[in-house]
Order: C-alpha cells, then structure tokens, then sequence
C-alpha cells in the first residue's frame, strides 16, 4: 500500500534512515486539502536532500485498511510525517496500530505550512539529531525488486524505475472508495458513547467497553455529523476542510470555544426525544434498503 521508488533501499539491508528519522510523505490524493503540488515539490526537495523516504498516496486508507506494514513505522527511533493536522496524523497512526509516542512522532502540517517551511524544519530536524540508524524495511517497489543496490543507488535510479515499463507496479493504487471516516482522539474522548447512538451506519461499535471506528468504510462520505455532537471534539475527519474537526489543535483556554463553534446539541435538534428520532431514522433507511421488514 505504500508508494514506490521514494529513496527505497535493498530489502536485506533495510531503509536507511538520516540521523535516526523516518520519513513518511501522505499525498492525500482522494480529497483537495493539500496546496496543489505542494506534496510533489516536498518530495522532490527530499530528493535534493538526498533523504531517503516513503510517500503514501493517502494515509487515511492505510489506516482503515490496517495496513500490515505500518506497525513497522513505530519501531524507528523517531517518525517524522509530512501530511496534514497533527493531531489527526497522530490518531490515524494509532488507528492502524502505530503508536510512537509523542516523544518520537514529529508531523508537518502540509495544510498549514508552505513547502519552503516545511523543507526548512526538515532540515533543522535532522541537523540537530544524533547518528543515524537503520529500521525495518518499507515494502515499495524499488524494495522488491531484488536487484542487490544499495540505498543510495536505488535513489538515484528512481524517476526512471518508476517509469520504465518494466518497472514494478505500484504498491498502492488510488481505489474507487473515497477514505472518508472518523478517527477518535482518546486523550478527548469521555465514552459518552453519543456517537455509537447516532451513527446509523455502523461506522462505531464498543468493544471492551471502549468506542472504536470498526467500520470506516460505512461512514457516509462528506458527513462530519457525529463530530458536531461531540461533547469534547474527540472525532476528527481527517479530510474536513477546516477547524478541530479536521484536526486543529487548541489551547485548553480556547477550546469550549471551538468545540461549541461546531457542535450541534443533539436534543435541541431532535426535540429532546434522541432515541425516537434516531429509531425513525433508522427504520426510514432500512425500509429503503431492504424490503422494509
């Protein structure tokens, strides 16, 4: 599911990492939240740099797809993610079974920085880190290649393994569904459990008492509701336009401030009765999608 020919290395000897960083690079290809070009033009400026690194065509869809390689990326000395709102990033991570820690995650928001600023504290990072290490193969094409480079001559070889046509094939295609769905920032959330209730899709279930997205792909594309009712702004959409539910961060001073700009109290707008209306709801959309029984 990952990118290919990012500065990938020989499979026997790992992907070699600059001065103890990872680097990951999300081109979020399904939604127009990213400057345009912006994600070309930090890759190419990696490549100047001579940073190996691995680029993602969306991370959202690793994520729900619990893609078996990303557990690997917790196991660097530190992840550096160039994507889009920390806080999002942070808990798509933790979604697909990464959990660095804050300590060793560092994440550029690609939605807020411009490409020179984003360049400039790479830079800044890697210099003011220690020696470097090695970490757990990324599997890109250039990896499987089996050619017996190294790292170095796999990156300086990769515009034109890319697009020879005998060039492996990308290890992730853009597929026909559009990665909308929620991911839950446990350090907010307080198990009210209003979600579970409301979702009528089975986005959401409980399991050892804890609510966790174990359906991402049934959330209804484009539709934020859930967030907006949301006692603590704990449901982010990673792909929202703007505001904590996109995944901004808040002072704790300011944030019943944000949170009250977004949410919707959902018994003002039901009439008080929640569980009538959501049972209304419910059986309206069955009755479409099935035989009405």
């Amino acid at each position: 599911m990952w990118g290919v020919g990012e500065g990938g290395a020989n499979p026997e000897d790992g992907v070699y990492v600059r001065q103890g960083f990872r680097i990951l690079l999300c081109r979020c290809e399904y939604a127009p939240v990213l400057p345009p070009g912006a994600a070309d033009l930090v890759a190419q400026g990696l490549r100047e740099r001579g940073l190996p690194f691995q680029a993602t065509i969306d991370l959202c869809e690793l994520a729900a797809k619990s893609d078996p390689h990303l557990p690997a990326l917790g196991e660097c000395e530190r992840l550096l993610v160039i994507a889009c709102r920390p806080r999002s990033v942070r808990w798509l991570l933790h979604a697909g079974g990464v959990d660095p820690g804050p300590q060793r995650l560092v994440v550029l928001d690609l939605r807020e920085l411009s490409v020179e600023e984003i360049l400039s504290r790479v830079d800044a990072l890697i210099a003011g880190e220690g020696s470097s290490a090695s970490a757990p193969a990324f599997p890109t094409a250039t990896d499987r290649s089996g050619d017996g480079r190294g790292a170095g001559d796999a990156r300086e070889e990769q515009t034109s393994r890319v697009d020879a046509p005998d060039s492996p094939p990308a290890v992730q295609e853009k597929g026909e569904w559009l990665p909308w769905f929620p991911v839950i920032d446990y350090d907010r959330c307080c198990g009210c459990k209003q979600c579970v209730s409301f979702c009528l899709f089975g986005t959401y279930a409980i399991e050892a008492g804890v609510v966790r997205v174990a359906n991402p792909a049934n959330c209804k594309t484009w539709c934020p509701a859930c967030a907006r009712l949301c006692p603590n702004a704990a449901i982010l959409f990673p792909k929202y336009s703007e505001g904590v539910i996109s995944g901004t961060e808040d002072a704790p001073a300011s944030r019943p401030d944000a949170i009250e700009a977004v949410r919707v109290d959902v018994r003002k707008a039901t009439d008080g009765d929640v569980l009538a209306k959501l049972r209304a709801r419910g059986k309206r959309r069955f009755a479409t999608d099935g035989d009405g029984e």
